[in-house]
């Protein structure tokens, strides 16, 4: 074998290593989201009931199947907390452009067993006296706006004729589509001390507001 056959060889096996060693990575030491339990007890602002989860039943990280989902229409976020049901995970056809909102509720300030429930929730308290999760959102659409109750926190790509002002008090405005998609993370914080908490828990909850547009020839 002369060097350059050699020098090849080595090149070959040195990838091979690197490649395995990042699977193994990704296998093992990233974490897998889990699917946080959904219901449709909680009625939204248009009095129709709407797809939520407690953060009882959230873990260190999750992504939410169940969502409200409207078509050909922008809600404006944290005010309009509606939507229809339904499950990301089925095979469903969305119109061109939309929200889709999540809803999380905090737990009960009126509950006999608050304390318990608090008491469990204690290792996603931070020093601000609230709780925090990492909510996962996939990358499921072309375009994308996320608001964070009513604080736009995240913008892939970019809406046509989208003007932010009218939504949030952020001043901007694109104009044309483009195309961008990836995964997004989500701190999400909720008050932990209980005279903090409003007692409807609609408003006590952290809604998540997205405003999506995809391609016509790349519907969901």
């Amino acid at each position: 074998m002369n060097q350059s056959v050699a020098a090849r060889y080595c090149i070959a096996v040195a990838i091979f290593l690197s490649m395995t060693a990042l699977i193994m990575f990704l296998n093992f030491f990233i974490p897998t989201p889990t699917h946080a339990v959904g219901d449709t007890s909680l009625r939204g602002t248009d009095n129709q009931p709407i797809a939520s989860v407690s953060i009882t039943d959230l873990k260190d990280l999750n992504s939410l199947p169940y969502v409200n989902y409207t078509p050909d229409k922008y809600l404006n976020p944290n005010f309009e907390i509606q939507g229809t049901p339904i499950d990301l995970r089925e095979k469903n056809q969305f119109a061109q452009k939309g929200t889709f909102v999540f809803v999380i509720r905090n737990i009960d300030p009126t509950a006999e067993d608050f304390l318990e429930k608090s008491q469990s929730l204690n290792p996603y308290l931070q020093g601000d006296y609230s709780w925090h999760f990492t909510l996962y959102i996939p990358k499921i659409w072309s375009a994308c706006n996320i608001y964070t109750k009513y604080v736009l926190t995240e913008r892939v790509g970019s809406l046509s004729d989208y003007n932010f002002i009218e939504y949030s008090d952020y001043a901007d405005k694109t104009d044309h589509l483009s195309v961008k998609t990836k995964p997004v993370y989500l701190d999400l914080s909720f008050y932990s001390k209980r005279q903090s908490i409003m007692p409807e828990p609609l408003y006590a909850a952290t809604v998540v507001t997205i405003h999506y547009e995809t391609q016509a020839d790349k519907l969901f």
